[in-house]
């Protein structure tokens, strides 16, 4: 619904070093911040000469990054952590996919990382953790 996208609207820069006023940007711990900005333009330069738009999903539970979709259908669902060697974590990012994989009825799963390389089956879905330069090295 355009009312929740409104609602539900993340911001993304252009250029991550032209944030250099986000307190902490330097820091290690903000690489996660950068690397999801980083993958955004990419999309975006994906999407565009395919007619695909960009969304952001977000329940009361969980929240998927990116939802690529083409003629109002979601095609693929991609979330981005630098990290996600605590346990914590990697079940926060693919319970999101996983989620939004239920609501949307997409079967294409990403999930991109700084290092990681992986390929998981929970139940019915699988689930491609791909390393971010090798995701931005693919046409």
């Amino acid at each position: 619904k355009s009312k929740d996208r409104i609602r539900n609207e993340k911001i993304y820069v252009v250029d991550t070093a032209l944030a250099t006023d986000k307190e902490g940007t330097i820091a290690n711990d903000k690489l996660g911040w950068r690397l999801e900005k980083i993958i955004c333009v990419e999309l975006m330069r994906r999407c565009k000469p395919l007619f695909r738009d960009l969304f952001y999903f977000k329940t009361a539970n969980h929240e998927v990054d990116f939802v690529v979709s083409e003629s109002g259908k979601p095609v693929e669902l991609i979330q981005v952590s630098y990290d996600i060697s605590s346990a914590k974590t990697r079940n926060r990012e693919l319970g999101g996919l996983l989620a939004g994989a239920k609501s949307l009825k997409c079967d294409k799963l990403t999930l991109i990382t700084f290092e990681t390389a992986e390929t998981i089956t929970i139940g019915d879905k699988t689930i491609e953790i791909v390393p971010a330069i090798d995701w931005l090295c693919q046409r």
